[in-house]
């Protein structure tokens, strides 16, 4: 017999499933969990990102790579070469 947790988790998925195609398939598990809470769904973020996982979908939008600054806080030592 299926557990009324696995049968919110068939219905979650739907509605998740939804939510990641209307939206271009760039919402990731932060973005799906805050909709879902706009629609008056209680849901947590792990919740959301366990059931994408089970479905197979993921954003396709990636994190961007942010380079790492050269930026020295002390004073600059004199040039004894010169």
């Amino acid at each position: 017999q299926i557990s009324r947790h696995d049968k919110q988790d068939t219905i979650l998925k739907s509605q998740i499933f939804e939510i990641w195609k209307n939206n271009y398939k760039a919402y990731g598990y932060p973005r799906i969990t805050i909709a879902m809470r706009r629609l008056g769904v209680v849901i947590g973020p792990n919740r959301v990102y366990r059931l994408m996982q089970e479905l197979g979908i993921r954003s396709l939008m990636g994190r961007r790579f942010k380079k790492p600054g050269t930026h020295v806080d002390y004073s600059q030592r004199p040039n004894l070469i010169k």
